[in-house]
């Protein structure tokens, strides 16, 4: 409890605009500690942030999870993806949260401005949006994100016209959902990274946090640019003393997350974390997600092209 209560503290003087958390006992322990420094911002539970569900091996020391699988003659993938969730199932859950996360928070926001701003080209009553300069950063998490709708600039755009907010979400959930949604956006959505890559398992109250962002081109248009800002960052519990921290099974000890699996072994290149409630901060703003977003100033609505949702898994 000391590491979440740390974790908390660190978290204290953030601005959230909606936290997540999955609806599993240690992921809404540490959600409610997160929420009593801010208690006017909306949680949410939602099944898909849960851990990867291994079945009958869930719990079980190592050890004894390998009796099972000899006795059963099958690899430790093939045995969850009958008893429990498979690799494959597990990933569409996180990225099908991750899609309506976007679609909430940044898609639904950004079409309801370009429309505001399309009004107010027609000589209609400007719209003040709720601005707040932001730097670039859904979850976001948190804090997310994905185009909807294009916007190409063919007129130069005015100071008065409306920006996104910024916005912050924060995501609480577990170790390897965490290594999921860190693939999904690194080699299928291609964030660029402005940290280092820490492909390891996620450590206790670890914080991700990722960004969104609108970049305009030199020809007015734009296109939405998605970066990893921190990885597996415990800086909040530097100075604990070990007697302090909760006690903690071994990092491959149990089998009560997929991190102790062959296979999340294997992808692992530092493996120094164990079973983790981890965090991921997802869009400020929407740019991201624990996460900072920003927003540059936006031209009237026009057809989005495809390849520009599908950039950011829209």
């Amino acid at each position: 409890m000391k590491q979440v209560e740390s974790l908390a503290w660190r978290l204290k003087k953030e601005s959230f605009d909606h936290i997540y958390t999955s609806d599993l006992l240690r992921a809404k322990q540490t959600a409610h500690e997160i929420a009593k420094h801010h208690q006017t911002t909306p949680l949410s539970k939602d099944y898909r942030l849960r851990e990867q569900d291994l079945g009958d091996l869930t719990g079980l020391p190592w050890p004894q999870a390998k009796l099972i699988l000899k006795e059963e003659d099958r690899s430790f993938d093939d045995h969850i993806a009958e008893k429990g969730e498979g690799n494959r199932e597990f990933k569409d859950r996180v990225v099908d949260f991750y899609t309506d996360l976007i679609a909430c928070h940044l898609v639904q926001p950004h079409q309801q401005l370009l429309k505001a701003a399309s009004t107010d080209s027609l000589g209609t009553s400007s719209v003040n949006g709720d601005e707040r300069a932001g730097s670039s950063a859904p979850g976001q998490a948190d804090s997310r994100e994905k185009p909807a709708t294009n916007g190409s600039t063919d007129s130069v755009r005015s100071s008065r016209t409306p920006r996104m907010r910024q916005i912050n979400v924060l995501l609480v959930t577990h170790g390897g959902w965490i290594q999921r949604m860190m693939e999904h956006l690194i080699e299928e959505l291609n964030f660029q990274l402005d940290c280092d890559l820490l492909n390891g398992f996620p450590k206790n109250t670890a914080v991700y946090r990722f960004v969104i962002n609108k970049v305009f081109k030199p020809d007015g248009d734009y296109e939405w640019e998605g970066r990893v800002k921190l990885m597996n960052c415990v800086a909040h519990l530097a100075g604990m003393a070990k007697r302090e921290t909760p006690n903690a099974s071994p990092a491959v000890s149990r089998t009560s997350s997929p991190a102790q699996s062959p296979l999340m072994l294997r992808k692992a290149r530092m493996t120094n974390g164990s079973n983790a409630s981890g965090l991921a901060f997802n869009r400020k703003g929407f740019p991201q997600i624990f996460y900072q977003h920003k927003m540059a100033g936006i031209a009237p609505p026009q057809p989005a092209p495809t390849e520009r949702m599908k950039t950011l898994g829209w």
